[in-house]
């Protein structure tokens, strides 16, 4: 009631050596009598949101990544437990199915599925919302449409605002579903390493901006791409997913001709390959018009095209990120050409880089 919007220095491991007969508020209690006020309560970092935002103007570059690393998308300080280190690994002598590296040991307490560690919990707490999350929630139970401004406020939830998030979309599976969790039996068929492109986050290329990572680079016959969908197949793999790198070697049918050989070997299987890059790359090696290829590829085996290559839809943010790969609508071009000749695609996103609310 008083204007306060930040509650300063509050330590919840060591007393107020300054002022001990005023000893730091319990965090949940503050919590409770934030929200009681209709506000969220956020944990920041020692430089104010506002800076920590700006690192050029007002961090020195060697704490650019620090702060960032800590920090979510509007400058606020991340509740998780922050960076692990990776499991120990030691470099495969042979790559078989694209994993170049294997577990040696176990040095830090990341989850992922295989892991020992328990997952940690992505719902803090019991669902509270006030305010704007609260309005646009209310919206979507009252039978809504969400835009992109509504969209923009459930990005932002925080705390137990993302508890609430969580809570109505639970109730909208609930009702749209049912409790029935589906999954698809699937084998990534990675096959090469080798990239022309220079995306500035990729750990699995070898190309112009990673030839010095680890790894060795490798480029798999036709006959091993078979023989690897027949394993998947044996094993009770429905669909196979064929990804990889942009060779500079291929011509625009090499993908086509991956297509068939993984249709002959199992006709059955769902071929779910290739993405809005590397269609377009083969279309364009071919110069050929992208609804021609893809109708060839279609002929060949394809059902649908992965939604990768996606990363984030903004060219502000691609300029960074991978300068070189196709732009937001070419990617979307992509997609509505393959849905046009008979071809599923879905999309993914990679967030948590440099994209901003």
């Amino acid at each position: 009631d008083a204007g306060v919007s930040d509650w300063g220095g509050v330590s919840p491991v060591t007393a107020d050596h300054v002022n001990p007969e005023r000893p730091w508020p319990d965090l949940d209690r503050l919590r409770e009598v934030t929200e009681a006020k209709g506000h969220t309560l956020a944990p920041r970092l020692t430089i104010h949101p506002a800076f920590a935002c700006e690192p050029e103007r007002w961090l020195d570059p060697a704490l650019h990544f620090p702060v960032a690393d800590r920090s979510d998308s509007d400058g606020y300080a991340r509740d998780d437990a922050g960076s692990v280190w990776p499991e120990r690994t030691m470099e495969r002598a042979k790559v078989d199915d694209g994993a170049e590296f294997e577990l040696t040991g176990t040095i830090s307490s990341q989850w992922y599925v295989g892991t020992g560690a328990d997952p940690e919990s992505l719902i803090p707490g019991e669902p509270f919302a006030t305010g704007a999350v609260k309005e646009v929630l209310d919206g979507v139970r009252a039978g809504q449409d969400v835009g992109f401004d509504e969209i923009l406020t459930l990005f932002r939830a925080r705390g137990r605002e993302v508890a609430a998030v969580a809570q109505v979309a639970d109730e909208l599976r609930q009702e749209i579903v049912g409790d029935v969790v589906t999954w698809v039996a699937n084998r990534n068929i990675n096959y090469t390493n080798v990239c022309t492109f220079k995306c500035r986050f990729c750990g699995f290329s070898k190309g112009p901006l990673s030839l010095n990572l680890r790894g060795t680079p490798y480029l798999l016959e036709l006959e091993d791409i078979a023989d690897r969908t027949i394993e998947a197949a044996e094993a009770g793999a429905t669909e196979v997913c064929l990804q990889g790198g942009i060779h500079p070697n291929f011509d625009g049918d090499y993908y086509i001709d991956v297509a068939r050989a993984v249709h002959e070997a199992v006709p059955g299987m769902h071929i779910h390959g290739f993405t809005a890059l590397e269609v377009t790359e083969g279309a364009k090696r071919n110069q050929e018009p992208l609804a021609d290829y893809l109708t060839r590829l279609k002929e060949a085996g394809q059902k649908s095209l992965p939604g990768t290559a996606a990363e984030i839809l903004h060219d502000d943010v691609r300029a960074t990120l991978c300068p070189d790969k196709i732009n937001t609508e070419e990617w979307l071009e992509a997609h509505r050409i393959a849905h046009s000749v008979g071809l599923g695609s879905n999309v993914t996103i990679m967030f948590g880089s440099i994209e901003r609310p």
